[in-house]
């Protein structure tokens, strides 16, 4: 695990008690709080979005595995190697372009929740959005040079 993958996973615990906070402070005592809902989809958002590139590094992303488990390695490198270049990188490539462009907007508004109890700087999470996908194209690009290096040899 790397070191940034482990302060993400730290995410998770900080989650769970938030969660559970939240939904004693809602059904005990009838407390709501728009800030707290906020933050933790802020915080899922953050999990999902940053564990993308670790996953992918891990070769634990969704696959459809009903041929591809019975090709050999090399076939198998051969589909991933043309998945990543013909399908995976062009959408990862629109995600970062149409994410920089929907996050610079917001921070451009200094955007906050348009509630007036939620939190302020939605900016930042919009930020993730192509920071997320950089990651994914990073760990693509890495992940292609494995392949076409094992495929040579």
């Amino acid at each position: 695990m790397t070191k940034w993958s482990k302060y993400i996973a730290w995410l998770l615990p900080f989650l769970i008690l938030l969660v559970m906070t939240d939904l004693s402070l809602r059904y005990l005592f009838q407390i709501t709080s728009i800030w707290i809902v906020e933050l933790e989809w802020h915080i899922f958002s953050a999990v999902f979005l940053l564990g993308g590139a670790y996953t992918l590094s891990r070769d634990k992303h969704v696959r459809v595995d009903i041929l591809y488990q019975k090709l050999g390695k090399r076939w198998q490198y051969l589909v991933d190697v043309l998945g990543h270049l013909l399908f995976a990188l062009p959408w990862v490539g629109i995600v970062i372009y149409s994410g920089v462009l929907y996050s610079w907007r917001s921070w451009e508004l200094f955007e906050s929740s348009p509630d007036p109890s939620g939190l302020p700087f939605r900016f930042l999470i919009k930020a993730v959005i192509p920071l997320s996908f950089l990651l994914i194209a990073l760990q693509m690009i890495f992940e292609l040079k494995r392949m076409i290096t094992d495929l040579k040899n």
